[in-house]
């Protein structure tokens, strides 16, 4: 079953076109078949017993009446056929011919010759005279009867054979573009959906093609309305809690800094700047979520503004970018990207001593992996750090300014483009992050 899958084709178009193409193919192949043995086979031996009769009754009319001039004569006013006499040893049976369609009639007219003549005789097919020369020992001479090839089998099945191979592969062709229109509103479809869940303007589709494809489309435009609208007001909601809660948390920064023993008020200021942090990573959420449009940027030069931004210490990051800088054009959204490689970068320089980062490309995806030499995170944490306000004990603790969104934010951002990130144990010992965008 393996290997059948790996032989099938991958895609809808060519699965479909094998669903109408093998059917006509095994089709003509059993025509074929049951053709040559009941139409061709049957009407060349019948030719080749007429042929072996006449030849038979020649060679006989030859041995009694030795007349060499008179029966020639007749014979080929009767039969069509040229006969002569020659001067020609033959010793046994032989048969000469050229080609596997010349080689069956032959042999047909071989069992045949061999059934009614007991004589020794020799079988020439030459195709590019087309003629068929059969010469039979008759004693002191060698009797030569030529006649066309014609005569021991009907050009019919040339005819039969052309005009199924040639009809086949008409309709295929018609097949094929009647495949290729039903299939392209699927393909729109596939790459409507691509484009959406990139994050990408999919622009006007219209549900096109057969009843249940239009089906499935609009059911598409839907589900793409509803998620925006969802995803809209979410913005929307997160946008106004961030105001309405800094509203409040000024009024009591403004209050407490009035108070005379500021002793008292420490830990009130510390509590309010913890939710001033949170609120500010509310806001960032908002903002990896908004309508910034997509541009065709270059992810090296993307990734070296981020660096740029975040190195603090000199070669406290390690940057290896490709070297054909024009083949990593990439349609994101750029502070979106920018974020997201940026809280990856920040998490990598507050825990681990020096930072490598690097770009690589596929034929299908663009890879960012930023390496550190730190503890890492222990591998049944993978998928916990990607949680909204998930907190290690000691890497996501409010003193070092983490509120569990950072991962998260990153992890959404990237899925946003259609991508994902993945963790692993990084060679430098501490953790490896793959940011993967698809071209």
């Amino acid at each position: 079953m393996k290997f059948i899958k790996k032989v099938l084709p991958r895609s809808l178009f060519g699965r479909s076109l094998m669903i109408i193409l093998v059917p006509a193919i095994l089709l003509q192949v059993i025509m074929t078949i049951v053709f040559l043995d009941n139409h061709w086979k049957k009407m060349t031996i019948r030719y080749s017993e007429s042929i072996a009769g006449e030849v038979a009754l020649i060679v006989h009319g030859y041995k009694i009446h030795h007349q060499a001039t008179i029966i020639p004569n007749t014979l080929k006013s009767y039969f069509r056929m040229d006969i002569h006499l020659e001067d020609r040893n033959i010793e046994y049976n032989r048969v000469i011919s050229q080609g596997l369609w010349e080689g069956w009639v032959v042999k047909y007219l071989n069992n045949a010759l061999s059934y009614h003549i007991d004589e020794p005789y020799e079988i020439i097919y030459d195709t590019k005279a087309a003629t068929v020369t059969i010469y039979v020992d008759i004693g002191s001479k060698t009797v030569a009867i030529e006649f066309p090839d014609r005569r021991i089998f009907t050009s019919s099945s040339y005819i039969f054979l052309l005009w199924m191979v040639l009809s086949s592969v008409v309709l295929s062709f018609l097949s094929l573009w009647f495949m290729r229109n039903q299939v392209r509103p699927i393909r729109k479809l596939a790459v409507a959906a691509d484009r959406f869940g990139r994050g990408l303007d999919a622009g006007v589709f219209k549900p096109t093609g057969a009843r249940e494809v239009r089906q499935a489309s609009k059911a598409f435009l839907v589900m793409r309305e509803r998620l925006q609208r969802q995803i809209d007001q979410r913005t929307t909601m997160l946008a106004g809690i961030s105001h309405d809660l800094r509203t409040p948390l000024t009024r009591l920064k403004l209050g407490l800094s009035m108070i005379d023993n500021q002793d008292d008020a420490k830990d009130m200021k510390h509590d309010i700047d913890d939710m001033e942090r949170m609120i500010n990573g509310y806001l960032e959420f908002v903002r990896g979520e908004g309508d910034e449009a997509t541009e065709q940027v270059d992810i090296i030069n993307l990734v070296q503004h981020v660096i740029e931004d975040h190195k603090t210490e000199k070669h406290r990051i390690t940057f290896d970018g490709g070297k054909d800088r024009g083949e990593y054009l990439l349609s994101v959204r750029p502070m979106a990207l920018e974020r997201c490689i940026g809280n990856i970068v920040r998490n990598a320089i507050k825990y681990a001593p020096c930072v490598f980062v690097s770009v690589s490309k596929d034929e299908e995806y663009i890879t960012i992996t930023i390496d550190d030499n730190g503890d890492g995170i222990p591998e049944n944490l993978y998928d916990e750090v990607f949680k909204p306000f998930y907190r290690m004990d000691k890497a996501r603790n409010s003193e070092t300014g983490g509120v569990g969104l950072g991962m998260s934010i990153a992890k959404d951002i990237a899925l946003s483009h259609g991508g994902d990130i993945s963790l692993s144990l990084s060679s430098k010992g501490g953790l490896k992050v793959n940011i993967i965008l698809p071209l």
